[in-house]
C-alpha cells in the first residue's frame, strides 16, 4: 500500500504539536473515520519507535566505550558530569547520529575553525525526537522540542517565557542564543550556569569561550577556557587547540 507524502508530513506535524487546534481536530477526525490514514499513523509510530530504540542501543555501546577514554574532572562539583548515570541519561534520548557526533567531537584532535565547534549540544534534559509524540500543553517540553528541531529563535522565545527556569534551561537557552548568532546574551545566560555548581558548568564554559571568540574577544575567551585546560577536563585538548589558533 502506498502512502501520500503530504499525509506523512501532516501526521508528523500533528505528533510534533505544530498544528493549530482546528487542523489537529481535522486530523483526529480522519483518524477516527479513515482506515487508510489510521493505518499510516500506526505504521509511522512503529517505525519511529524502532528507529529510536536502535539508536539508543547503539549509542549506549558507543558512550560506554567513550567513557573509558575520557580524562577525569578534577573539581568536586563537576566530577559527576561524565559518571555512568550521566552517560545512560544522555543515551536515553540522543539519536545515533548525535552519538557519533559526540565521539568525533572528543576524539578528533585535528585543528578546526570556530564555526565547526558551534554545533548543538545533545538534549539530555528533555529528549524529544523530531517526529515523536509531544505533550503540547507543556511549555518547557515545547522549548526543548524547538531546540531539537534547530528552531533556535523559537527555542529562545519559549525558554524566555518559562515561569521557572532551571540551570539546565539556562544552558540550553544560552546554546539557542549562540546558535542563533546572538553571542552577547548567550554569554550572559551561560555565565549563570558557569557560576553554579551544576554539572553542566563545564560545557557552559566551553560554549561561552566560543561565543567570546566569535565576538573577537580572545582575552575573555582565554579566561573562560583556560580552567578547562588546567583542570584536565575532556575539553582540555579542544580548548588548547582553539586558543593556539587565536594567538
Amino acid at each position: 500500500m502506498s502512502f501520500d507524502q503530504k499525509d506523512i508530513d501532516l501526521i508528523e506535524e500533528y505528533q510534533g504539536g505544530q498544528l493549530s487546534e482546528y487542523e489537529a481536530e481535522k486530523v483526529r477526525n480522519r483518524l477516527a473515520n479513515d482506515t487508510g490514514f489510521q493505518r499510516l499513523f500506526e505504521e509511522l509510530k512503529k517505525y519511529q519507535a524502532g528507529i529510536r530504540q536502535t539508536g539508543r542501543d547503539q549509542l549506549r555501546l558507543e558512550l560506554k566505550q567513550l567513557e573509558q577514554t575520557l580524562p577525569p574532572v578534577a573539581v568536586d562539583n563537576t566530577s559527576s558530569f561524565f559518571r555512568p548515570n550521566f552517560i545512560f541519561r544522555a543515551a536515553a534520548g540522543i539519536s545515533i547520529i548525535f552519538g557519533l557526533g559526540i565521539l568525533l567531537f572528543f576524539l578528533n584532535d585535528k585543528p578546526t575553525n570556530i564555526d565547526e565547534y558551534l554545533s548543538p549540544y545533545p538534549n539530555i534534559v528533555y529528549p524529544v525526537e523530531r517526529s515523536g509524540q509531544v505533550d503540547v500543553a507543556d511549555d518547557r517540553q515545547l522549548a526543548y522540542q524547538a531546540y531539537d528541531r534547530e528552531q533556535y529563535s523559537l527555542a529562545v522565545e519559549r525558554f524566555s517565557k518559562l515561569d521557572a527556569i532551571s540551570e539546565e534551561d539556562r544552558f540550553y537557552l544560552g546554546l539557542s542564543l549562540m546558535l542563533d548568532a546572538k553571542y552577547d546574551p548567550a554569554i550572559e545566560s551561560l555565565n549563570q550556569v558557569i557560576d553554579s555548581p551544576h554539572e553542566l558548568n563545564i560545557p557552559a564554559r566551553w560554549y561561552a569561550g566560543l561565543c567570546y571568540l566569535k565576538l573577537e574577544k580572545p582575552e575573555e575567551a582565554a579566561k573562560v577556557l583556560q580552567p578547562l585546560i588546567d583542570q584536565k577536563t575532556s575539553y582540555a585538548d579542544k580548548a588548547s587547540s582553539i586558543l593556539n589558533q587565536t594567538n
